[in-house]
């Protein structure tokens, strides 16, 4: 009875390393190619031509702050979800 127990604890541990890489490596992709996307974007709507236009420049600010956005909460969901390290018992300014 206890090797089936036993069988299943370990699967469960190799689920929950498998789920935690999985996590990690999603994680790190949809942080280099948002991050490259967000740049890509306020290379296109920085140009003169559509400095003009009202939307361009919500595009560009949007941009912008996507960018901070992934820029932030990216390393600190990479350390919750795929290293079980929670930044708000570290870092007083996530309280």
């Amino acid at each position: 009875m206890s090797s089936s127990n036993d069988t299943i604890l370990n699967e469960v541990q190799r689920l929950n390393y498998i789920t935690a890489q999985l996590t990690i490596w999603v994680l790190v992709l949809c942080f280099i190619f948002g991050f490259t996307g967000f740049l890509l974007n306020i290379y296109v709507f920085i140009q003169l031509s559509l400095r003009k236009n009202p939307c361009s420049m919500y595009f560009l600010s949007s941009s912008i702050a996507g960018l901070i956005f992934l820029s932030i909460s990216g390393p600190f969901r990479a350390l919750q979800y795929g290293f079980n390290i929670d930044p708000i018992y570290y870092l007083l300014g996530f309280c």
